[in-house]
């Protein structure tokens, strides 16, 4: 049986103070506009990310919606990208960061233009940005922390724990790791054996996970920054003619393949974010910015737990 638990109030709270985004004037909500969306690469979660930002752009009047892809890793593209749609006068962007840490090189040019930016899915980590800048974001500690909760309470407190984490310019990846860690502090018995950079990707997880097996480390948990990494560390073990039990595997999203691999006993848990929440939010906010009217700075999208009865 899979179980959606509530989080708890106290793990919603997030950790750094909420910046309110002052605008001058309070206007109703805009009904036409082109709004320019910027992703990466795209992936699984990335994909309903975008398709739900685009139903709700359908679904309000006279708004249409640009979108531009840049290729994995290149933040010189992302920027050119962003730069031709502010040049076409796109009333305000939606971005996904490809580098948290270099989001300057968009924002600035922006907020000379006087173009309003929400960040999704990828954020950097500031108390506070200049500009119309809103970050409609989940608090990512806090999936990292949900996970290994579950997997430390499953593993009863001692064993060997692998870390699968996305990309090091990716906050989630940062951030899901951190909150682990966090609560690995409370275990000693439990010990980090193996870590690897998977970059959300199945395929490279699986490779990860069999190489670790074969080279004869005993894994008994695993904890992935996202569900993707979490089937790649399935496959994996399965690849490696692995006998026995299969290790605890936990993963973050509860996609579509998350939930079926929940249902079949392959993870112990996955921590729900939803991509049409996000997206609506994201959309709702960035026209509330392109009205002048004032949204939080943080708009903290929430996350849910998801496990199998133990």
């Amino acid at each position: 049986m899979i179980r959606f638990l509530r989080t708890p109030r106290a793990a919603r709270v997030p950790l750094c103070g909420l910046a309110v985004l002052l605008a001058v004037g309070i206007g109703s909500q805009t009904e036409a506009a082109t709004l320019g969306l910027s992703m990466p690469t795209l992936d699984p979660f990335r994909i309903r990310l975008r398709d739900a930002i685009q139903a709700k752009v359908d679904a309000t009047p006279g708004t249409t919606l640009r979108v531009v892809t840049a290729p994995a890793g290149d933040v010189g593209r992302q920027n050119d990208d962003i730069a031709q749609l502010i040049h076409a006068g796109v009333d305000g962007l939606i971005v996904i960061p490809e580098d948290a840490s270099k989001v300057s090189g968009f924002t600035s040019p922006a907020r000379n233009a006087d173009i309003p930016v929400v960040l999704i899915n990828n954020g950097p980590q500031a108390d506070w940005l200049p500009g119309q800048l809103v970050m409609a974001i989940p608090n990512e500690l806090v999936a990292g922390r949900l996970q290994m909760h579950i997997l430390a309470a499953r593993m009863g407190g001692h064993g060997n724990l692998a870390i699968l984490s996305g990309p090091s310019s990716h906050s989630a990846a940062i951030l899901r790791t951190k909150g682990v860690e966090e609560v690995l502090q409370r275990f000693p018995d439990i010990h980090v054996v193996e870590r690897g950079e998977a970059d959300w990707s199945r395929d490279k997880a699986a490779d990860l996970m069999a190489g670790w097996i074969r080279s004869g480390v005993r894994i008994d948990a695993v904890a992935a920054n996202n569900d993707e990494m979490a089937l790649g560390a399935y496959a994996g073990w399965v690849a490696a003619n692995s006998q026995g039990t299969p290790p605890l595997i936990a993963g973050v999203d509860a996609s579509p393949d998350g939930l079926a691999a929940l249902a079949a006993h392959h993870l112990v848990v996955t921590v729900k974010q939803d991509p049409v929440q996000q997206g609506d939010e994201a959309v709702a906010d960035l026209f509330k910015l392109i009205a002048h009217q004032p949204v939080p700075q943080y708009d903290w999208a929430t996350f849910q737990l998801v496990s199998t009865a133990p």
